[in-house]
């Protein structure tokens, strides 16, 4: 029987490599751990492969990279609820304001979002103030474009009440007719099935202080539809 010695030696060493191949990319050695789920800080080691947490605990096997977190919180990202960096995200996509405090996950919409604007409700003032171009349509559109610039931290957009407004009856202070509604929850409704979390209000300021309850209760119907969340800022402030 004829043996290649030179294919046996090579097939031991693929072996000896794959054997030897560390098991997690990165690995966060002896951090206190705040889970976020109300329990105690805990002493534990957190692993990390292909972008996911795959243990937590005493963690065995090696990593890529090792990180010693001793003395320091091991916590998962932050979440923004109230953000305002929807442009500034296509501006620069690093976020490092967000993601140097921790803060991973950002939440826009409340009082304006650049995924509702149209061409004759964008605001040029800010695009000339930061050169953008204004080409997309749409919530879905308005994700594409942020996607594909690329983006350090997640971001999810309500539908607010005066962008809607704005698209059907500009700044004007006064209920719709039963035709602008419909246009209204029209916006709304294709909102929401291009990824929005819901209907936001935020009354205190203008146009959105315009919005009487009949308004709000049959724009918040069709969040409800789609099992949306409806987020609101009353219409004044109690004085101290």
């Amino acid at each position: 029987m004829h043996v290649n010695l030179r294919s046996v030696v090579a097939g031991a060493a693929l072996l000896a490599t794959g054997a030897c191949a560390p098991q997690y990319d990165v690995v966060i050695r002896n951090g206190d751990v705040v889970d976020g789920t109300g329990s105690a800080a805990r002493r534990a080691d957190v692993a990390i492969k292909d972008d996911r947490i795959v243990a937590v605990g005493n963690v065995s096997g090696g990593a890529r990279r090792t990180i010693d977190a001793a003395g320091r919180i091991v916590a998962p990202g932050f979440i923004d609820v109230q953000g305002q960096s929807g442009v500034t995200l296509l501006v620069d996509g690093n976020g490092e304001s967000h993601i140097r405090q921790g803060i991973t996950t950002e939440i826009i919409g409340e009082g304006s979002t650049p995924a509702l604007w149209t061409r004759d409700t964008v605001d040029r003032v800010t695009l000339d103030r930061y050169r953008l171009q204004f080409d997309w349509t749409g919530f879905d559109g308005y994700l594409q474009t942020l996607q594909t610039r690329g983006t350090s931290i997640n971001l999810g957009s309500f539908a607010p009440v005066a962008a809607i407004r704005e698209q059907v009856l500009g700044m004007e202070n006064r209920a719709p007719s039963p035709d602008e509604l419909k246009r209204e929850q029209d916006i709304l409704d294709r909102a929401m099935q291009q990824g929005t979390f819901g209907f936001a209000t935020a009354l205190i300021y203008p146009p959105a202080s315009y919005t009487n309850t009949a308004e709000l209760v049959a724009l918040a119907g069709i969040a409800a539809k789609y099992g949306g969340v409806y987020i609101s800022h009353i219409r004044a402030r109690a004085s101290a």
